[in-house]
């Protein structure tokens, strides 16, 4: 069994980590010191009183939103960039584009930059469709002949058809982000700057436009992605960006910069008494998936004393075959009363993305009661119908049920990240077939008549 007390403690989720490189490396966007700060009135009234006072008078409220923003992303980058509602996201988007300007730091981009931001921004809603393409072209340097030529691209991307002559303050917002989407990307820009845009979409556009990011990196151009799909994150990027109450919590790896996301989330949800915090757990374990470190997010009022992949003889395994049933089996010791804990567990493929997720509560399980000083023996079966490849398992163990509003649990205890890797092998007795799992269909086939 793989003993976690055994695990060293790297290092705490300190703010303001980022990584810095040299304009030799390539860097096409970099940001120094980089802080906003806007004024906030109570009223109209408190703004008027304080301009005519000619500086006697103060009645605003300092409110900043960035504050010594510092990151470099080089060309042919995909960068997310993550963090709540009111975190900074589209505040320093803007600044990137030129939207705005910072009160402090310098911004540097290098290459044309094409942006996508919220709705509404960037088009003149009295104007139509075909216009405001045009207006678009010609505010980033393209001749009307330039752009007439690449109208009909547009509009085939967009798909919103007589529309493109209307104005678009007629617009649904899928039409909006349609149009709005096609016209940046057939700029050919250098950069890209999507801000939540993709939200509004349906599901045939999503696609199309998640396939022309993957063409977009491909050319070796630079991507900025601003999402709330924390998969999605994980899947497309080569590095994501924390903001956290106008502070760059962390720039690294994907999956390991979701899973400080998820600290602060769980901070948000917590109910309980004792607050919860994070750190990076170091493991000595061969390298397999893209993050090698074990994320723990909890009170410390629970530990995870250990946890194991076994096989069906209860011999330890990390090499499961296709089809074959496993268990996951790990020891919870707590040191509070827990009222109505549950457990959880999910799986993570080599790019951090959750395949399957599920906990005692959703599977309307009512564990009994713990003691302080108790322990608990929790086992999960499981036939392996998973593709071959590298995966990773994440447990966690919360208290007191769901709050129903917002499906989040009242008492967040301990949440290890990636705690165990495994491989998935080919078995011969097992079919092949494309995707994550193996949905063991059963087919009937009949010679009609």
């Amino acid at each position: 069994m793989s003993a976690i007390t055994n695990l060293n403690i790297a290092k705490n989720l300190d703010n303001g980590r980022c990584r810095i490189a040299n304009a030799a490396a390539g860097i096409v966007i970099s940001a120094r010191n980089v802080t906003k700060k806007f004024r906030l009135y109570d009223s109209p009234y408190a703004r008027l009183q304080e301009l005519l006072s000619f500086g006697l008078l103060k009645r605003h409220r300092d409110f900043w939103a960035l504050k010594n923003i510092n990151f470099d992303i080089k060309k042919g980058e995909t960068v997310g960039l993550i963090g709540r509602n009111g975190s900074g996201k589209s505040t320093l988007l803007k600044m990137l584009c030129s939207v705005s300007q910072p009160t402090n730091g310098t911004i540097s981009v290098s290459g044309i930059i094409s942006t996508i931001l919220e709705l509404g921004v960037g088009f003149t809603p009295d104007l139509t469709g075909r216009e405001n393409i045009y207006l678009k072209g010609i505010l980033m340097g393209f001749s009307k002949e330039e752009m007439t030529k690449r109208i009909p691209q547009i509009e085939k991307f967009a798909e919103i058809g007589d529309y493109i002559d209307h104005p678009v303050k007629y617009y649904s917002d899928g039409m909006f982000v349609r149009l709005a989407f096609a016209s940046a990307i057939n700029i050919d820009p250098d950069i890209l700057l999507v801000d939540e845009a993709l939200a509004v979409g349906d599901l045939r556009f999503q696609q199309k436009c998640y396939s022309f990011f993957e063409s977009f990196k491909e050319k070796k151009k630079t991507l900025l992605l601003v999402s709330h799909d924390l998969n999605l994150i994980k899947s497309l990027c080569d590095g994501a960006i924390l903001l956290d109450k106008g502070k760059l919590v962390h720039y690294g790896q994907p999956d390991e910069v979701v899973d400080r996301y998820l600290a602060i989330l769980f901070q948000d949800a917590h109910n309980g008494p004792v607050p919860v915090e994070g750190t990076i757990v170091a493991r000595k374990e061969e390298k397999v998936l893209i993050d090698n470190t074990v994320v723990r997010i909890g009170t410390g009022e629970v530990d995870l004393e250990e946890v194991s992949i076994l096989d069906n003889n209860d011999n330890e395994a990390r090499f499961i075959s296709s089809g074959q049933y496993f268990k996951i089996r790990f020891v919870v010791k707590t040191s509070k009363d827990l009222i109505n804990p549950h457990y959880g567990i999910s799986f993570r493929n080599n790019r951090g993305v959750e395949l399957f997720g599920v906990n005692t509560y959703t599977m309307h399980l009512n564990p009994s009661p713990l003691k302080a000083g108790e322990k608990v023996t929790v086992e999960y079966g499981f036939d392996c119908q998973l593709t071959p490849g590298d995966y990773s398992i994440s447990i966690g163990i919360a208290d007191k049920g769901i709050e129903k509003k917002s499906f989040y649990f009242k008492e967040y205890l301990l949440s290890m990240q990636n705690v165990l890797q495994f491989k998935v092998v080919e078995s011969l007795d097992s079919i092949i077939f494309n995707g994550y799992f193996n949905m063991k269909p059963i087919v009937k086939i009949s010679k009609s008549s």
